[in-house]
Protein backbone atom coordinates (compact mmCIF):
# COMPACT_ATOMS: atom_id res chain seq x y z
CA UNK A 1 0.00 0.00 0.00
CA UNK A 2 2.90 2.34 0.74
CA UNK A 3 4.43 1.80 -2.71
CA UNK A 4 1.05 2.35 -4.35
CA UNK A 5 0.49 5.61 -2.44
CA UNK A 6 4.02 6.76 -3.23
CA UNK A 7 3.43 5.95 -6.90
CA UNK A 8 0.35 8.18 -6.91
CA UNK A 9 2.40 10.99 -5.36
CA UNK A 10 5.23 10.48 -7.87
CA UNK A 11 2.65 10.54 -10.67
CA UNK A 12 1.19 13.87 -9.52
CA UNK A 13 4.60 15.46 -8.88
CA UNK A 14 5.78 14.18 -12.27
CA UNK A 15 2.72 15.70 -13.93
CA UNK A 16 3.30 19.09 -12.31
CA UNK A 17 6.96 19.03 -13.34
CA UNK A 18 6.17 17.87 -16.88
CA UNK A 19 3.63 20.65 -17.17
CA UNK A 20 6.17 23.22 -15.96
CA UNK A 21 9.02 21.91 -18.14
CA UNK A 22 7.16 21.05 -21.34
CA UNK A 23 4.03 23.20 -21.59
CA UNK A 24 4.34 25.96 -24.17
CA UNK A 25 7.59 24.61 -25.63
CA UNK A 26 7.66 24.49 -29.43
CA UNK A 27 7.06 20.90 -30.57
CA UNK A 28 5.63 19.78 -27.24
CA UNK A 29 2.42 17.78 -27.04
CA UNK A 30 1.79 18.96 -23.48
CA UNK A 31 -0.64 21.86 -23.67
CA UNK A 32 -2.26 21.59 -20.25
CA UNK A 33 -2.20 19.75 -16.96
CA UNK A 34 -4.30 16.89 -18.37
CA UNK A 35 -1.69 16.21 -21.03
CA UNK A 36 1.06 16.31 -18.39
CA UNK A 37 -0.86 13.92 -16.14
CA UNK A 38 -1.38 11.56 -19.07
CA UNK A 39 2.34 11.66 -19.90
CA UNK A 40 3.40 11.07 -16.29
CA UNK A 41 0.91 8.26 -15.71
CA UNK A 42 1.78 6.46 -18.92
CA UNK A 43 5.49 6.74 -18.16
CA UNK A 44 5.20 5.09 -14.74
CA UNK A 45 2.81 2.40 -15.95
CA UNK A 46 4.15 1.38 -19.35
CA UNK A 47 7.44 3.25 -19.92
CA UNK A 48 5.97 4.50 -23.17
CA UNK A 49 3.93 7.39 -24.50
CA UNK A 50 2.36 8.45 -27.76
CA UNK A 51 3.40 12.04 -27.05
CA UNK A 52 6.49 13.60 -28.65
CA UNK A 53 7.71 14.65 -25.23
CA UNK A 54 10.08 15.22 -23.62
CA UNK A 55 11.52 18.15 -25.54
CA UNK A 56 13.49 20.02 -22.86
CA UNK A 57 16.57 18.76 -21.02
CA UNK A 58 14.73 18.97 -17.69
CA UNK A 59 11.84 17.01 -19.21
CA UNK A 60 14.24 14.31 -20.36
CA UNK A 61 15.68 13.97 -16.85
CA UNK A 62 12.13 13.75 -15.48
CA UNK A 63 11.29 11.12 -18.08
CA UNK A 64 14.24 8.95 -17.03
CA UNK A 65 13.30 9.34 -13.36
CA UNK A 66 9.70 8.27 -14.07
CA UNK A 67 10.93 5.30 -16.11
CA UNK A 68 13.26 4.22 -13.29
CA UNK A 69 10.33 4.45 -10.87
CA UNK A 70 8.34 2.27 -13.26
CA UNK A 71 11.06 -0.33 -13.62
CA UNK A 72 11.77 -0.72 -9.92
CA UNK A 73 8.67 0.24 -7.95
CA UNK A 74 5.71 -0.44 -10.22
CA UNK A 75 7.12 -3.83 -11.23
CA UNK A 76 7.67 -4.62 -7.53
CA UNK A 77 4.00 -3.82 -6.87
CA UNK A 78 2.95 -6.09 -9.74
CA UNK A 79 5.26 -8.81 -8.44
CA UNK A 80 3.80 -8.58 -4.96
CA UNK A 81 0.30 -9.04 -6.37
CA UNK A 82 1.49 -12.05 -8.36
CA UNK A 83 3.17 -13.56 -5.30
CA UNK A 84 0.03 -13.00 -3.23
CA UNK A 85 -2.23 -14.75 -5.71
CA UNK A 86 0.28 -17.49 -6.43
CA UNK A 87 0.80 -18.32 -2.74
CA UNK A 88 -2.65 -19.93 -2.56
CA UNK A 89 -1.74 -22.43 -5.28
CA UNK A 90 -0.08 -25.66 -4.42
CA UNK A 91 -0.04 -29.39 -5.07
Amino acid sequence: MIALALSAIVDLVGAVLAWQFESGVKGSDIHGFGDALFFSTVQILTISSSLKNPITAAGKVLDVALELWAVFVVTAIAGSFAAFFHSGDGP
